[in-house]
C-alpha cells in the first residue's frame, strides 16, 4: 500500500475506533445483508459467520446464495426480515422500500446503511467501514493492503500514461424495445471512469437509446453483462439484432461480456473488473500478472 493511502487508512480507523463495533456490544451478531457488495466484503474479511440472510444481489461467493433470501435490495419485506431474528440489517443506501424503515424502527432492529461507492477509493473505504462494524479491523486492513490497494494503485498509475481513451457503450439490456444504456451518474459511468474509458452517451441515468443514436455514436467497444446476453438468447442473437450490423464494434467482435455484480456491484471485485477490462483497451500498459479473484471477462 502506498504511504499516502496507508496514512488515510490509519486516520479512518482511528476515527472509527471511537465508535464501538456492533460485534463488541451485541453478541451473538446476526446480520441480514441487503447488497451484494456488502456480502462480498463480509466474506473477504472472514465475517461470514455473522450472516443469517442475504438479498438476491448477493451471488458471490457461491456460498452467499445458500442463505435464506430477503428478496431484492430495493424491495425488502419487513416480515421476511424479522422472521430470521437479525440483530443488524446491513444495507446499501438504496435499500427499500422507504416504508420498511418505519417498520424496522418500531421493532427496534439496528439498521446500518452504507453509501454506495463510486470509485476504487470508495470501495476501500467501504471495506474498512464494515471491518469496524463487525470488529474485523485487522482483517480489513490486511485485505486492503494485500489485495485491493495494489490493484488500485497499479490501475491509477498506468492510466496516467494513456494517450487516448476509448469510446465505450455499456448496455444493461438488449430485450425488445430500445436497449438500456448507462449514462452519467450510474454505476456503469463510474466503472468506465475507473477503467480509463469515455462514455459515448451524454444523458444521465439508465435510459433507452434509439437505433439512430446508437449508429451515430459508433463506440469503440460495447460492454454487456452476462445476464443481458442470457436474457437476449445468447451472443449470436445479440449480434443478429439489426442495429448491430451498423456498429463497427459489434462487427469486429469488440463486445466485452462480464458478470453483472463483478462489473457493476462496486464491491471489492469491481476494482479487479476495472483493471481487467482496462487491459482489453489498453493492453500495452496494463499487464498485472495473477489477479486475486476469479476472472470475469468473456469474449464478444
Amino acid at each position: 500500500m502506498n504511504s499516502g493511502y496507508l496514512i488515510k487508512a490509519v486516520v479512518v480507523f482511528v476515527s472509527l475506533a471511537l465508535v464501538d463495533s456492533i460485534c463488541a456490544e451485541n453478541k451473538p451478531v446476526r446480520i441480514a445483508v441487503a447488497g451484494g457488495s456488502l456480502t462480498e466484503i463480509l466474506f473477504f474479511i472472514g465475517a461470514e459467520e455473522y450472516i443469517v440472510a442475504t438479498d438476491s444481489t448477493s451471488n458471490f461467493p457461491p456460498k452467499a446464495s445458500e442463505f435464506p433470501s430477503i428478496g431484492y435490495v430495493r424491495n425488502l419485506s419487513a416480515e421476511g426480515l424479522m422472521s430470521l431474528s437479525p440483530s443488524l440489517i446491513l444495507g446499501e443506501e438504496d435499500m427499500g422500500p422507504p416504508a420498511i424503515f418505519d417498520q424496522l424502527k418500531a421493532l427496534e432492529v439496528e439498521v446500518i446503511r452504507l453509501d454506495k461507492a463510486t470509485s476504487a477509493e470508495g470501495i476501500i473505504d467501504k471495506v474498512m467501514r464494515i471491518g469496524q462494524i463487525v470488529d474485523r479491523q485487522a482483517e480489513a486492513v490486511d485485505f486492503v493492503a494485500s489485495q485491493l490497494e495494489p490493484m488500485r494503485q497499479h490501475l491509477a498509475t498506468e492510466l496516467l500514461q494513456v494517450k487516448r481513451r476509448p469510446k465505450v457503450l455499456l448496455l444493461l439490456s438488449m430485450n425488445s424495445g430500445a436497449p438500456i444504456a448507462a449514462g452519467a451518474k450510474t454505476s456503469g459511468q463510474f466503472l468506465l471512469d475507473m477503467a480509463g474509458a469515455d462514455n459515448v452517451v451524454q444523458f444521465e441515468g439508465w435510459k433507452p437509446i434509439s437505433t439512430e443514436a446508437l449508429i451515430a455514436l459508433q463506440p469503440d467497444y460495447i460492454v454487456l453483462t452476462d445476464r443481458t446476453i442470457s436474457t437476449a438468447g445468447g451472443i449470436k442473437q445479440v449480434k443478429n439484432i439489426p442495429v448491430m450490423a451498423y456498429l463497427e464494434a459489434a462487427q469486429n467482435d469488440r463486445i466485452i461480456i462480464m458478470d453483472g455484480m463483478y462489473l457493476l456491484g462496486f464491491g471489492p471485485r469491481t476494482i479487479q473488473a476495472a483493471l481487467e477490462i482496462a487491459s482489453i483497451w489498453h493492453p500495452e500498459i496494463i499487464p498485472y500478472g495473477a489477479l486475486p479473484f476469479k476472472r470475469g471477462v468473456k469474449g464478444g
